[in-house]
């Protein structure tokens, strides 16, 4: 045999070995495993402004602190609202007073002289009545003007009128008020207390307190601005309950059910976080440039929103994020 043959022969003999080696040191069905999905840890913002308008006095915080749930993080001058609340108080007190009074009826010195005037009006009318036959009587012999008459006529109408008002006006403080008009007094008193609430409302919302624990990203108003009703006065990041989005391939959407439940894992955590899948996306779209893994990035994917349970508010926005299911993770 050739030298040239030996040579041949022996490198094919390594080019065997060494496909076998590589068949050997290849994991089986390595290709077939799916990989983390990739994402971004992004946290809700709030944009928080008080709900009614006003003078800032003071905001307690700043850019990068930290707040806590509960925390007071801006506040309104409170004196307007101080004095409408005096003033709506005033207004029901008044509204009661006048109900009451209402109710109480006219007061009996009112309807005793109301009482003497219909008695000197009946009396009057008697000596309008006895004066009027008297010259009716003349008038008829011819001896009195039938002007005379007339005007003696007009008199007893006159007092006949007098008594029936006096007499109503009588009937009408003995019944007491009409139901239509403590229905309106009722009604004002009412009124009077609503606005006096929806003034002590306003004063209790003269604070702007935190919702939930997070961090300030923007401080956008400062003390002695006056604010409208809405107008956002600081930027806060939500650290209770952090997402992933992540790209779930069309092959693989049938992996992210709404409450699966999923594994979070972090490169600068030791250990993995856990979470569920909140939200599963209705379209397709390529996969985003900011993912890793070239192989993946032509495809047509999903986005699955995973709400992750991080309470000691160990995430940062922006870092990367691989999620496994919790039912297929390593």
């Amino acid at each position: 045999m050739s030298r040239a043959h030996v040579v041949t022969l022996c490198l094919s003999v390594l080019m065997a070995a060494a496909a076998g080696c590589d068949g050997v040191l290849r994991p089986s069905g390595s290709d077939s495993e799916p990989e983390p999905l990739q994402g971004i840890v992004e946290h809700e913002t709030r944009r928080l402004g008080f709900e009614v308008g006003g003078r800032v006095a003071r905001v307690s915080v700043e850019e990068g602190d930290d707040v806590a749930r509960g925390a007071t993080l801006a506040a309104l001058d409170r004196d307007l609202a101080e004095v409408e609340v005096q003033a709506r108080t005033a207004e029901v007190a008044v509204a009661e007073a006048q109900l009451v009074l209402l109710q109480a009826g006219v007061r009996s010195q009112e309807r005793r002289a109301t009482q003497a005037e219909l008695a000197a009006a009946r009396e009057q009318l008697r000596v309008a009545e006895r004066q009027r036959d008297r010259v009716r009587a003349l008038a008829e012999r011819g001896a009195a003007p039938q002007a005379d008459a007339d005007r003696a006529e007009a008199s007893f109408a006159q007092a006949t009128a007098q008594v029936a008002a006096l007499t109503q006006r009588s009937s009408a403080q003995r019944q007491g008020a009409r139901a239509e008009e403590e229905a309106v007094a009722r009604a004002g008193v009412d009124a009077a207390r609503v606005a006096l609430r929806a003034a002590e409302l306003r004063l209790t919302r003269q604070e702007l307190v935190a919702q939930a624990a997070g961090t300030v990203l923007e401080r956008l108003v400062e003390p002695g601005e006056v604010v409208a009703p809405g107008t956002p006065v600081l930027i806060v990041a939500e650290l209770e309950r952090p997402y992933v989005d992540v790209f779930v391939p069309q092959a693989r959407i049938e992996e992210a059910r709404l409450g699966r439940g999923a594994v979070v894992r972090i490169d600068a955590l030791p250990a993995p976080l856990h979470g569920s899948v909140e939200r599963v996306g209705q379209r397709t779209e390529f996969t985003p440039r900011y993912l890793f893994s070239e192989r993946e990035r032509p495809s047509l994917v999903v986005r699955v929103r995973v709400r992750v349970e991080d309470p000691q508010h160990a995430l940062r926005a922006g870092v990367p994020a691989f999620v496994t299911w919790e039912d297929a993770a390593p």
